[in-house]
């Protein structure tokens, strides 16, 4: 079952959101504060309502090649450990985004389902965009820093993203032109 963008107005309504809905991009927006740093969150859909996104574009710019490994590995990471969350990166512009996509299909959507990953995102985003912001001033991950981090599950993490990032590249470069 498909939703409307009537519907999902209906349940920022209800919840006390204040939103926006622009008639030329087709998305509703709102913007939340934390620490006096806005995070906007975008709600799309997509296949005729089947599919909704709800998107936190722009957390972040990253152009300098030097530090994306490290910004791709700390993405991969929190992308593992957190459910729902993806976390994009655009090669032509550098801007990290977090999305979660819901594929409705036969079943429509609740306004506890949406509000969760509302919630979800937001708290997400604040965090990563912290933490990336830090790597991509200092070239270096706090995550890695902190006390109590088990040294050796720390190095297998690393490990295992270091091997994603190595397939990714062998296969971007095994790519026809």
């Amino acid at each position: 079952m498909a939703t409307t963008y009537t519907s999902i107005g209906e349940v920022l309504d209800l919840a006390g959101i204040r939103y926006e809905f622009d008639e030329d991009t087709r998305y509703l927006k709102t913007v939340w504060m934390r620490n006096q740093t806005p995070v906007m969150i975008l709600v799309i859909l997509l296949e005729d309502g089947e599919l909704v996104q709800i998107r936190a574009p722009g957390l972040l710019t990253a152009t300098d090649p030097e530090v994306k490994p490290l910004l791709f590995r700390a993405m991969l990471q929190m992308a593992y450990e957190t459910r729902l969350v993806q976390f994009e990166y655009d090669p032509m512009d550098g801007e990290v985004s977090t999305c979660i996509d819901i594929a409705l299909e036969d079943a429509s959507m609740t306004s506890e389902q949406l509000l969760r990953c509302c919630a979800l995102l937001l708290d997400v985003s604040f965090l990563a965009r912290d933490r990336l912001k830090t790597i991509l001033e200092t070239g270096r991950d706090p995550a890695l820093d902190e006390e109590g981090v088990d040294e050796e599950e720390a190095r297998q993490r690393q490990s295992q993203l270091d091997a994603m990032v190595d397939v990714a590249r062998r296969m971007r470069n095994s790519r026809p032109s």
